[in-house]
């Protein structure tokens, strides 16, 4: 595990980089405790699911509660109660079928619009 206590003050000093990829994309709210997570997340290692799927529960997570405006569950709470269980399907389809990647180019090329058949003049623009 590549968590490191302070032997004089008690305090982590350096996170796992994975947690702190879910710690980051979770968003936790001020009062919730990284320490109280770390915890959390390492009591919970046997039965998370892999990392690039459990950063997708969490997104699917973040929308849901967005969309419903229900409160926002500390990142402990959520991992202690295995959380990603309601959006592992979801996140398992997401992984397998990527959206397609669009260049911006392609997305706002002027020639998919119509050209406007009069041009204003220079005192339509003022007003």
């Amino acid at each position: 595990m590549s968590i490191q206590e302070d032997l004089f003050s008690g305090k982590i000093t350096r996170y796992n980089s994975d947690f702190d990829a879910q710690w980051r994309i979770y968003k936790a709210p001020k009062a919730a405790s990284k320490k109280d997570a770390m915890k959390a997340w390492t009591q919970t290692a046997s039965i998370r699911p892999p990392h690039d799927l459990m950063l997708l529960c969490i997104e699917e997570y973040l929308c849901d509660i967005a969309k419903s405006k229900i409160y926002k569950a500390h990142f402990a709470s959520w991992l202690r109660r295995e959380g990603w269980a309601g959006y592992l399907d979801d996140a398992k389809y997401r992984l397998e079928h990527p959206a397609p990647k669009v260049s911006a180019r392609r997305a706002f090329k002027a020639s998919d619009y119509p050209e406007p058949t009069t041009r204003p003049t220079r005192m339509q623009h003022r007003y």
